[in-house]
């Protein structure tokens, strides 16, 4: 069972819409010992963020209870991943949209300032 793993796997995460692998992979995915999973854990926390997270969650539980120390591991490695990329990538995206926002702020203040201008421009000559 250790090496139909990957490609299970991959499987799993191009199911298609009637998610008929999903339900099988949950109810026999049990069956096999945690020890099997272990080394796969990596990509099984992975794909917690994707279609298939609830029959890999259930799994997870299993293995949680027998390996505690490797999924934990696994959890905060992926944890630390996103935050770093979040600021490194995020941050700069958000960075980029700030000063897009203000730039489009300060070009509205300076529109209608020359409005303004024009209008009492224009009340000025009509008076």
């Amino acid at each position: 069972a250790r090496f139909v793993v990957p490609r299970l796997l991959w499987m799993l995460a191009n199911d298609d819409d009637d998610q008929t692998l999903a339900k099988t992979f949950e109810e026999l995915g049990k069956q096999l010992p945690a020890a099997v999973w272990v080394p796969w854990l990596p990509q099984l926390v992975t794909s917690l963020m994707r279609s298939e997270a609830k029959q890999v969650r259930a799994l997870l539980d299993q293995v949680l209870t027998k390996y505690p120390q490797a999924l934990y591991y696994s959890l905060r490695a992926l944890l630390l991943e996103r935050r770093e990329y979040e600021t490194s990538v995020g941050g700069a995206e958000v960075a980029q949209k700030a000063a897009a926002a203000a730039a489009a702020a300060e070009n509205a203040k300076r529109t209608a300032k020359a409005k303004a201008a024009e209008a009492a421009e224009a009340a000025k000559v009509a008076a």
